[in-house]
């Protein structure tokens, strides 16, 4: 059976619960930021008019991936089957060293890291879908820093932390026993 759709349609799955943003290049407007994939699925929807389009998939200001000559068609579905990883989430730019201890943690794990000037420390904690759980932001101090995080009531598994300090940033992966 065939299905006919009145309207192209674009849709967009990363195969999990991963929020990022989907961007089509070709009505890309600064001022309105590009729309976001759904926080349960992973799905993104678009109603486009027939043409060529490059779209690209964006998490953090990292872009995952880019789609170029996407065709959409009239009366069609165009449906581009995106896999992007949670780990895939944390592996880009690095640099700057973080020590995270003890890891494998029970309750709490500290983060060690040495700043080259002073300055605003963001730390982001992650799950395993890629959905931020936790931040801490402290000023700090030029030199050898420790930040100690709580988990909470957070369940057991496996989560991220990325690190950003001014212009350096570190990401990596924490295991959480329960």
């Amino acid at each position: 059976m065939e299905i006919k759709y009145s309207i192209p349609l674009l849709m967009v799955w990363t195969q999990q619960a991963v929020e990022a943003w989907v961007k089509v290049v070709e009505i890309y407007d600064p001022i309105i930021e590009p729309r976001m994939s759904d926080s349960l699925y992973g799905r993104f929807f678009r109603l486009l008019l027939p043409g060529t389009y490059t779209v690209e998939i964006i998490k953090d200001d990292v872009v995952l991936a880019i789609f170029e000559n996407v065709e959409v068609e009239e009366d069609t579905l165009t449906y581009l089957d995106i896999q992007v990883s949670t780990e895939e989430l944390f592996s880009g730019k690095k640099d700057l060293e973080v020590t995270v201890n003890p890891n494998p943690f029970s309750a709490s794990v500290t983060f060690e890291y040495e700043l080259k000037q002073p300055g605003m420390v963001s730390i982001e904690i992650y799950n395993q879908f890629g959905k931020m759980v936790d931040v801490i932001e402290q000023t700090k101090q030029q030199g050898i820093n420790k930040v100690i995080w709580s988990s909470g009531n957070l369940p057991g598994g496996i989560y991220y932390f990325r690190l950003h300090a001014e212009e350096q940033m570190a990401s990596g992966k924490m295991i959480l026993l329960r």
